[in-house]
């Protein structure tokens, strides 16, 4: 119970405290009043080409026909 006042009373205390004024110095405000950015350029067009089901082909005639030198 001890650790939990310790640990608890100054989180209340930090909570109860006043605030601050914030800084309204020109530097800040003109920073946040920047133009928006350009827009992006669009991306490249991507076309999707669909594909038939088929069987699997054979698995050793495919890894021969990627071996360098061929069959």
């Amino acid at each position: 119970m001890k650790l939990a006042i310790a640990a608890g009373l100054p989180l209340l205390v930090g909570a109860c405290a006043a605030l601050p004024e914030l800084d309204t110095a020109p530097g800040l405000t003109a920073a946040s009043v920047t133009p928006p950015a350009t827009m992006a350029q669009p991306g490249p067009n991507v076309a999707y080409l669909g594909y038939r089901l088929q069987e699997p082909a054979d698995w050793r005639s495919l890894n021969d026909a990627q071996r360098e030198g061929g069959k």
